[in-house]
């Protein structure tokens, strides 16, 4: 069956001339799971580099309870990216990139700050490089609200410093200076959140529907941010 899926996806590849496939197989738990998961991720990896050695392949990897199942040393040679939701975590933030005192227990029994940093830090110390991390900052409200309905009066709003979002009605946002920092606090040299000053390879979100059209705040915000960082 892993071979007939990483069959399809060359053939699928190669008839729509994509640039390469995203696995999300997020929650391996406990028994062979981690090992299934590898196992299907490196099969993919080496069809479609064989088909294509520019082809790139990503795995998409859920907030925080599944993180000590993936086999991060491994999955290293294996992947191109790492697609780390750091949205979604709901702990009250949406994705807090910081979250000071705080802890994680994850299902296989690891601890780790209950945010995109502790995560993420988690993963590189289980031997996933930070250059292969893509950081996922989200488009809405931590009650999932789409960024479209964004109370005016927040979309200027200061970040708080930690969770690097904006309160307002109970709620937490993303906004442009949000987008802004979020970006920095991965990419930036001087002002990583990453242990070891090390920086992730890139950002990505989810999803461009949830911003208005006519209002396109935090894309124009991530466009100008990630201008300073084309190499």
């Amino acid at each position: 069956t892993t071979q007939a899926v990483a069959k399809n996806i060359v053939a699928k590849l190669n008839a729509d001339q994509l640039a390469g496939v995203d696995l999300d197989s997020e929650f391996p738990e406990g028994g062979n799971e981690p090992e299934e998961h590898y196992n299907l991720v490196a099969t993919v990896y080496d069809a479609v580099k064989a088909n294509n050695p520019k082809s790139i392949v990503v795995f998409g990897v859920s907030p925080g309870y599944w993180l000590d199942q993936y086999q991060w040393a491994k999955l290293a040679s294996k992947t191109d990216y790492a697609f780390y939701f750091c949205y979604d975590w709901s702990n009250p933030a949406n994705g807090p990139m910081i979250n000071e005192g705080s802890d994680m227990q994850a299902i296989g029994g690891a601890h780790f700050e209950a945010s995109c940093r502790g995560a993420m830090n988690f993963m590189i110390a289980q031997g996933y490089p930070a250059e292969k991390i893509l950081a996922g900052f989200g488009f809405y409200a931590s009650d999932k609200a789409p960024y479209a309905n964004i109370p005016a009066d927040l979309k200027t709003k200061a970040p708080d410093p930690q969770t690097m979002e904006v309160m307002g009605n109970g709620n937490w946002w993303p906004n442009a200076a949000s987008i802004k920092m979020k970006i920095d606090a991965v990419l930036s040299t001087e002002k990583t959140v990453l242990s070891g000053g090390k920086t992730a390879g890139g950002v990505g979100f989810w999803e461009w529907g949830y911003e208005n059209p006519a209002a396109p705040d935090l894309s124009q915000a991530m466009k100008q941010q990630m201008a300073l960082y084309k190499k």
